[in-house]
């Protein structure tokens, strides 16, 4: 096992872990918390774990992540995992979109509705949170509906899945967040739902 651990010594509110390595990935759920309404009671800290990649539908993933990582993690423990998935496809590639574009780069991603008509598709990204050890893990859902598009190399589209467009703006979610950074985050659906848990 290997673990390391991140946490503010001077905050001496009680502390919830959120296991990931990806300090970007904390400042932003911790903003989101912070900023919306009431001043928020837990200190959000991060811890690197690893645990197994599991097989399994998207929540059952999640939950099955956060009751491992609990094992590994003292009190309330938070995970997050992001899917890409295809409507045509049944919710594919869904947790396995890392894997899938590792080995079939964009253009493979593309390939895969290259018979379906339905091109239609949500980025899926799911916390889980664990209470304690005698508790089911809750899950919470967030999703942004876009659809697939014929991959383009630009410079500025770079930090989002670069075949994926979202509905609403008719972009990539890249170019909406730079002027609004917690407007299109998966996390803020986690945050609105999950506050009143914590």
């Amino acid at each position: 096992m290997s673990a390391t651990a991140s946490s503010d010594s001077e905050d001496t509110r009680p502390k919830v872990t959120f296991v990931t390595g990806n300090k970007k990935k904390l400042e932003e759920v911790r903003a989101i918390l912070n900023a919306a309404g009431s001043a928020f009671p837990f200190n959000v800290v991060n811890q690197k774990v690893d645990l197994p990649e599991l097989q399994g539908e998207p929540e059952y993933v999640s939950v099955e992540k956060c009751k491992l990582a609990r094992e590994q993690v003292d009190g309330l423990v938070l995970v997050e995992d992001t899917s890409l998935c295809f409507n045509a496809l049944g919710g594919l590639p869904g947790v396995y979109i890392k894997w899938f574009l590792e080995k079939t780069g964009h253009e493979g991603l593309n390939n895969l509705l290259h018979a379906y008509e339905d091109k239609s598709a949500y980025a899926q990204c799911i916390f889980a949170l664990s209470t304690g050890p005698d508790s089911d893990p809750i899950p919470f859902v967030g999703r942004t509906p876009g659809r697939i598009v014929r991959y383009f190399y630009h410079p500025l589209y770079l930090c989002s899945p670069p075949v994926f467009i979202e509905t609403r703006h008719s972009c990539f979610i890249s170019s909406v967040r730079r002027a609004n950074p917690t407007s299109l985050s998966l996390s803020y659906s986690f945050c609105l739902f999950a506050r009143p848990w914590m």
